[in-house]
């Protein structure tokens, strides 16, 4: 409220106001006139409003002059932040569309401004559902959907947006030669509007997720006889079903996934037919999909007052538009109460930096990519993305699907606890990619044939990754961020692992002389995923700065292996509290390494950066999404620099 008064207040000065008491600036970036009020606020070009002056508005401003100066658009064919009004079941949504382009009163472009530093490609379905979403209120959606930060920028057809037509804003036509670019007969079904729905309001707060799931955790609670875990499983039971839905709504079919369909359901068989009845038999479709981890009599076990609250809660969303690991993130949420501020540290990786990790260490097609203290999948998640992106880049298009199907054999994971490993193996289901390679075994058990295995679990597991060295030398990448156990408590004491690894130290005195001390996993870690890679090989890395900095035998005989047996490509320093969100205080940065390919590889130059900003707020328990980020400038400093 306040921000409204306070704009109302700066218009109405600006009426009396002389036209000397506007300042006129030149923004150096983007080479654009600006109007300025008063400090903090520009007026609009376009409408002549009071508008507050962000980064993005600043791209918004030059977009508009560019329209009107340079492709000779009238004012009145563009309108600025159009307002759709958007509601499924009780959640009702204003949405805006930043610009909408219009040809004889139809829309004809809508085109949505980003900061100059934003990433565009994560905002494309939030704009094309904006494009759909107007037929709302006209009788066809934009022909065109445009994102773009200036620099950077994509242009789709609305209705057909597998590949981008233009990459520039140079493409948009001057106003006489619209009706050459003009689509015939654009409709959408009923369905397309509904996925659009769901979609517009999702990217109103991309980052909710958590906030939905914690309302749904407090409402399991409610359920008696459920301990933490077993409502995260019923929980993932139910992602999977709404995720199955919006597959459905994608392929053309009726989302039951909705309030409209359980009353729909149970109207047609009365009182005795349930929520959770028709929930299940929905899950009974998709136990299908999970070969080995679901059985025949496996259900949803929650009651029907319980399943139809948490559709009513989640209905208005889209997990498959939001681009989050949605299974992490209820994960996250559901176990936080049972788990200390260490342990979630060790569970967690905030999606920012397993996003930048995945970019720097850049996969290629083909590549073994592994994770041995994989979690939910995070890393193989992002990894399974970014890989899929880049196949639609290179390949032609009618090798997409195959190719994208390939890439499980080239994901691998493990992970000690075997609900991790459940949880792994549906995520990167539900998102198209198999889990041949994702095991239940303790990663340090699993080097040197000398010494038997100290589980059962891990003997199948040895002979998977045996098989790796010996006929590819290792792993092309490896992503983790091992457990961050340096207690006393959480170091690794068992002596049949301990002596598997040169980072260890012996006691010198005293009846234990000779005997192996406890070690910190994170050492032992290093080591293993180094001996993992082929040579020529990357890693990136979460670290504790102990690990770096740390005076101290062990500390120093770390530094020393990797230095011996790796190049370093880049050290990234994580602001203080980039943990915080997940529960724990600790120091971090990320390494990144190139194993050597012969012992005489001589280390050259390494990037440095020191991040002051990770995306999201580090001083809060509660994971919330800012715009300040450095890791995307970091990145792009790492490739011009070290060329990839």
């Amino acid at each position: 409220m306040k921000k409204k008064s306070k704009k109302k207040t700066i218009q109405m000065s600006l009426e009396g106001a002389k036209i000397e008491d506007i300042k006129t600036i030149m923004d150096p970036l983007l080479n654009v006139e600006l109007k300025i009020p008063k400090n903090g606020y520009l007026i609009d070009f376009i409408t002549g409003n009071v508008v507050e002056d962000k980064p993005e508005e600043r791209v918004r401003q030059k977009i508009e002059q560019f329209l009107v100066k340079n492709r000779g658009y009238d004012k009145s064919d563009i309108e600025v932040e159009k307002k759709i009004e958007v509601s499924i079941g009780r959640k009702k949504e204003p949405i805006k569309a930043d610009l909408v382009i219009y040809y004889n009163g139809e829309p004809f472009i809508t085109i949505e401004c980003k900061s100059l530093i934003e990433e565009i490609e994560v905002y494309k379905n939030q704009a094309l559902s904006y494009s759909i979403l107007l037929a709302l209120t006209n009788s066809k959606p934009a022909d065109y959907t445009i994102i773009t930060n200036w620099r950077d920028t994509l242009v789709f057809e609305t209705l057909n947006p597998r590949i981008p037509i233009a990459d520039t804003i140079e493409w948009i036509p001057r106003k006489e030669e619209v009706p050459k670019y003009l689509k015939k007969k654009l409709r959408v079904s009923e369905e397309d509007i509904e996925r659009a729905k769901r979609t517009a309001i999702t990217f109103t707060n991309p980052k909710r997720i958590a906030e939905l799931f914690d309302i749904c955790h407090n409402i399991l609670r409610t359920q008696r006889g459920l301990d933490a875990k077993e409502r995260l499983y019923e929980m993932c039971k139910l992602i999977l079903v709404k995720l199955h839905e919006e597959k459905r709504e994608r392929a053309g079919q009726i989302n039951r996934f909705t309030t409209k369909a359980l009353d729909q359901i149970i109207k047609i068989h009365g009182k005795k037919y349930n929520e959770e009845k028709f929930i299940n038999e929905i899950f009974d479709e998709v136990k299908k999909d999970f070969i080995g981890l679901f059985n025949d009599v496996d259900k949803i076990e929650l009651r029907p007052h319980v399943i139809r609250e948490i559709v009513e809660i989640l209905e208005p969303y889209s997990f498959l538009e939001t681009g989050e690991d949605v299974l992490g993130v209820a994960f996250e949420v559901f176990l936080k109460e049972t788990m200390t501020g260490k342990e979630l540290g060790e569970f967690f990786t905030p999606r920012e930096l397993v996003d930048f990790m995945v970019k720097l260490v850049d996969p290629k097609f083909g590549e073994y990519i592994l994770d041995p203290a994989c979690g939910t999948g995070g890393f193989l998640l992002h990894s399974f993305w970014y890989l899929s992106e880049k196949i639609r880049n290179t390949f032609p298009e009618n090798e997409w699907n195959q190719r994208i199907k390939e890439l499980s054999k080239y994901l691998w994971g493990i992970d000690i606890y075997r609900y991790l490993v459940k949880l792994c193996k549906m995520n990167l289901n539900i998102h198209g990619c198999g889990y041949e390679n994702i095991y239940r075994a303790n990663a340090l058990d699993l080097i040197d044939d000398d010494i038997p295995e100290i589980e059962v679990d891990d003997r199948r597991v040895r002979e998977k990754i045996k098989s790796v060295l010996e006929e590819r030398g290792g792993f092309d990448i490896i992503l983790t961020n091992p457990p961050f156990g340096s207690g006393e408590k959480q170091k690794e004491r068992n002596p049949n692992i301990l002596k598997r690894y040169e980072l260890i130290t012996r006691y010198k005195s005293g009846q234990k002389k000779g005997e192996i001390k406890p070690q910190i996993p994170q050492i032992l870690f290093i080591e293993l995923c180094i001996k993992l890679l082929r040579p020529g090989g990357r890693m990136a890395i979460v670290l504790p700065d102990g690990i770096l900095n740390n005076l101290g035998e062990e500390y120093e005989n770390t530094r020393e292996f990797i230095k011996r047996e790796t190049i370093i490509k880049a050290i990234i320093d994580l602001p203080p509290g980039t943990f915080y969100p997940y529960g724990s205080n600790v120091k971090a940065s990320i390494l990144y390494l190139q194993k050597k390919r012969n012992p005489d590889e001589e280390q050259g130059d390494v990037f440095a950066a020191v991040v002051e900003e990770v995306g999201y707020d580090r001083h809060t328990e509660r994971y919330t999404k800012i715009p300040q980020n450095d890791l995307p400038l970091v990145l792009k400093e790492f490739k011009r620099l070290m060329g990839g």
